[in-house]
């Protein structure tokens, strides 16, 4: 595979891992397993939270790192924003 399209398909795979997420109505074990009851230091929340790493390649054992947090009024209505940092260009 060409090193530049590597990137997009980590890309790709959490996106459409957090879409996922977004719009089952009700979530799957994984997503579930992913889920946070709360985080030191933060006061008790409405909205649903989860965070994981989802793997992007088994051979080089290199994931992403997700956190995500559900809209509190009418979540499936939402856009879904992904944020994005820099790292190392190719």
């Amino acid at each position: 595979m060409h090193l530049q399209l590597v990137p997009w398909l980590a890309a790709a795979t959490l996106c459409v891992t957090l879409i996922q997420i977004c719009s089952s109505s009700t979530l799957s074990t994984t997503s579930e397993a992913d889920k946070i009851a709360s985080l030191p230091g933060q006061p008790k929340v409405s909205f649903s939270q989860y965070a994981a790493y989802i793997t992007v390649d088994e051979k080089q054992q290199r994931a992403l790192f997700y956190y995500f947090a559900k809209a509190e009024a009418d979540p499936a209505s939402k856009p879904l924003v992904l944020w994005l940092n820099g790292g190392k260009s190719i």
